[in-house]
Parts: C-alpha cells; structure tokens; sequence
C-alpha cells in the first residue's frame, strides 16, 4: 500500500486531496493574538490547514482560521487567542488655592507624569470652601508604561481646570501589555512527485 493510500486509510479527511502528492505534516507551536492575523512562519497560501488548537484552553479553533497568505494565518471567526493590552488606572487629586466659587473638574481632564497621558473618567466638585476633589483617572495608553510611582503625576494638561495643582497619592497599576496565547497549528505542506 503507498504512503498515499495508507494516509488517506488512516485519516478519511485526506480522501478530498488525492489528486496531490507527497504530503508533508508540519506542526509549530506559534504565539497568538486578540484578533486578526498570526504569524506561522513557512506556511504557505497553497497548504491546507489540518488544525489550530489553543494550548491555554485545549480548544480546537480550526474552523475559525484560514491560510491568507506566505507565513500569515487568519483569525476570522472571533474568539481570541491572546489577551488585549489593558490601561493603567488610579487616582489624582486636584487643589486650588481660592476657594470663593465651586469648581468641577471635568470627567476627560487630561493630567500627566511628562511622559505618561491620563484622563480623568468622572467629573469632580470642589464646593465652595474646598481645595481638593479626588477623582479617577485612566492612561491615554494601553501598557505597562502607565503603572506609574506615587507623587509623579504632577502636571494639569487641560487649560482652565480650575485647579492649581495635581497630584496621585499612590501608584497607577493594571496596565499590562497585549500578550499571546501559545498555539499548535498543524498543516499540510504539498510538494511533487
């Protein structure tokens, strides 16, 4: 029995590909995505997808991937194979130093390390009286580079805020940066006789 006729007795799958010869079964484990394309390099727009399996949840997410081009496959049937960058989030607050009229910092205030862009994400009020609302912030920038130290947000970015100062208290946390999951893809790669 050829090595055609035995795959094709042991895998009925490959009974549509008998006008092919000399299949070769390659596997790579590569790095996935939230969506779009993953890399697989060597891969070809004329090989046929066997599977995709996603090693962090044992799912077989073969039906949701096509081959779209040299070392490129597509993730068009939505689920996820990686986790999306996340924004850093915290607390600033504003002070002024008159205090005659109420002042309301408006939730889209944009505040700053110098390096790092936070808004504001609720709106604040310092009545009259008072010199200081506390309010939540969020970074401009999904990443690790908006985890920032306490005391380090110390600029108002938005004119006519009504404050005179910023400041946050403690550290920003949560920003973390868009990472893969580990995925099998198996493949078939055809050549000639």
């Amino acid at each position: 029995m050829s090595f055609k006729n035995r795959l094709i007795h042991a895998f009925p799958v490959f009974s549509s590909m008998l006008g092919r010869d000399k299949p070769f079964i390659k596997q790579l484990i590569v790095t996935g995505a939230v969506a779009g394309n993953v890399s697989v390099d060597g891969i070809l727009k004329d090989d046929e997808l066997v599977s995709v399996i996603d090693l962090t949840s044992l799912v077989d997410l073969t039906s949701e991937f096509s081959i779209t081009g040299s070392d490129t496959i597509n993730n068009g049937g939505g689920t996820n194979t990686g986790t999306a960058a996340t924004k850093a989030t915290g607390q600033v607050t504003f002070t002024r130093s008159v205090t005659t009229a109420a002042v309301t910092i408006a939730s889209g205030t944009q505040v700053s390390d110098g390096t790092n862009v936070f808004v504001t994400t609720a709106a604040g009020t310092m009545a009259i009286g008072t010199g200081t609302v506390t309010v939540a912030i969020q970074a401009v920038v999904a990443g690790t580079a908006g985890n920032v130290d306490a005391g380090t947000i110390t600029t108002i970015v938005t004119t006519s805020s009504g404050a005179d100062s910023v400041t946050n208290a403690s550290a920003t946390t949560g920003g973390a940066a868009a990472s893969g999951h580990k995925v099998m893809v198996t493949y078939l790669l055809w050549t000639e006789e």
